[in-house]
């Protein structure tokens, strides 16, 4: 199906405070917002957009990145379905291949925060569990150490405001060894780690 691309007019503040590719991310949200964008319609290319504005290719491409992950939070909010105009321009995303650029991004960011974190947090709980090596995702998974009750350290833990989950609440039958899973996504650098894992060893123990 052809699909016409979207002249869309941008209009930018030169003189304002705001960086030009927020100032563009923002202009297309409300494209989609006005209906200026339409279910099928296409937006305009990263080069398109260059040449229009005269701005350099890499603040289009920002922008563009922010858009990527703002509809990849949509889909996830509308537990996958979205409206139209959201499947049709996350559509022209990756044919543009935008939004592979936007996951090897994502994916070499969270290697470096999965790495960070595992060494903040052995550092200073080392003792008391051991970190399985995860090659990817967002969780690690700490093996509790000694007879420890992840289920009691979880709720501990959110006592504090701290989320974890339990993982023997996910296993049936059997053995079923003490481990926290836990989201490392927002934890920026080693010593953020090192905090998280004081808190967390404040809750350690009743």
């Amino acid at each position: 199906m052809n699909r016409k691309t979207t002249k869309l007019g941008l209009s930018l503040d030169r003189t304002a405070a705001q960086p030009y590719y927020r100032q563009i991310y923002g202009r297309i949200l409300g494209a989609i917002a006005s209906g200026v964008l339409k279910p099928g319609d296409r937006i305009p290319s990263a080069r398109a957009l260059t040449q229009e504005l005269g701005l350099a290719r890499g603040t289009i491409e920002a922008a563009y990145s922010l858009l990527a992950e703002r509809f990849e939070q949509i889909s996830h909010a509308f537990a996958g379905s979205s409206p139209g105009i959201t499947q049709s321009l996350v559509s022209d995303f990756m044919e543009e291949g935008y939004f592979a650029r936007h996951i090897q991004r994502m994916r070499k960011l969270y290697a470096e925060r999965r790495e960070a974190t595992a060494a903040g947090l052995e550092g200073v709980l080392g003792k008391y569990l051991h970190i399985d090596p995860q090659p990817g995702g967002m969780h690690l998974v700490l093996r509790l150490r000694g007879r420890r009750s992840d289920r009691g350290v979880v709720a501990r833990m959110r006592e504090d405001g701290l989320h974890g989950e339990a993982l023997t609440d996910w296993m049936a039958g059997g053995s079923r060894p003490s481990a926290v899973l836990l989201n490392f996504t927002n934890v920026e650098s080693q010593r953020t780690a090192e905090k998280l894992a004081l808190r967390i060893l404040a809750r350690l123990h009743p």
